[in-house]
């Protein structure tokens, strides 16, 4: 579905997709009210700022689509609504052996014994033995702290969800190549880090990605990450790189820092490397 399609969609069949992605009534009816959305990253901040909003009853009820970790015959029989966005969700789980899944099982019956809800967890990437870790861990902590980590790993799968929900509208990009132009060739190994201004001018990381054999990195956004009309700074960390070469390096770091635009679908941002210098272009 295109982000065009979707704002077009009657109320029912709009709530109805919505409701995939996160049960909450209260995110359900504040998303539709938003509509219609101009790009993609407006409506992953909204949802992102609609449920920073709600309070500890809206998360509840969130949880509450969710299966348990371990349980794959609930996700089949009991969250229907959601079960074509999670059908990928929990695969490490369908792998896992037998002694994993059982002790999952276990866990998260008393994880809702000691907190009334269901472990909540973003399972996408994460072993079997690393979602029992997970729980054994949280399985420490108060209540009041879970719902605040059980709300931001739901944070993070609703993102997912509606990525895949749009999965035919072009995602934001924001792209690399470095060369080295003392060999003529890609610099592979780089450490690449994105950061984002906030509105108070401070600065966080979003994430961070290492080139590749052609010295590339073909998205520094996350998958669910959206482009927002902010400055944005790549930080090139090159001493590790011209060490390997056993070349000098005046610059270790090389820092830049631009004014992106949501409107664009995709930022292509190459340096051109040497151990005396660098320059830098918006490339296409």
């Amino acid at each position: 579905m295109t982000l065009n399609e979707f704002n077009q969609l009657d109320t029912p069949s709009a709530r109805y997709q919505l409701r995939q992605c996160c049960v909450s009534d209260a995110w359900i009816e504040a998303m539709l009210a938003a509509r219609p959305f101009t790009t993609a990253a407006q409506l992953f901040s909204t949802a992102e700022h609609i449920w920073a909003a709600l309070t500890q009853q809206d998360y509840l009820q969130a949880f509450e689509g969710h299966p348990k970790i371990g349980d794959v015959g609930s996700l089949r029989a009991k969250y229907a609504d959601s079960k074509a966005l999670a059908a990928g969700e929990q695969a490490s789980v369908n792998h896992a052996d037998e002694a994993t899944l059982q002790a999952l099982a276990a866990g998260n019956q008393a994880y809702e014994e000691r907190f009334g809800f269901i472990f909540i967890v973003c399972a996408t990437g994460k072993s079997a033995a690393e979602m029992l870790a997970l729980l054994q861990a949280r399985l420490e902590n108060d209540r009041n702290t879970e719902i605040q980590l059980a709300a931001a790993e739901q944070q993070k799968i609703t993102q997912i969800r509606l990525a895949k929900l749009l999965q035919d509208t072009v995602m934001p990009r924001i792209s690399s190549h470095i060369l080295d132009t003392t060999l003529g060739k890609p610099a592979a190994g780089i450490r690449v880090q994105l950061f984002k201004c906030q509105p108070d001018q401070s600065w966080i990381m979003l994430n961070e990605e290492t080139t590749n054999t052609d010295g590339r990195i073909a998205n520094l956004l996350k998958d669910t990450q959206p482009l927002e009309n902010t400055r944005y700074r790549l930080r090139f960390h090159l001493q590790d790189y011209f060490v390997q070469q056993q070349q000098p390096c005046f610059y270790p770091q090389v820092e830049i820092e631009c004014q992106l635009d949501a409107e664009a679908a995709h930022y292509h941002i190459p340096l051109l490397v040497s151990p005396f210098g660098y320059s830098t272009y918006r490339g296409s």
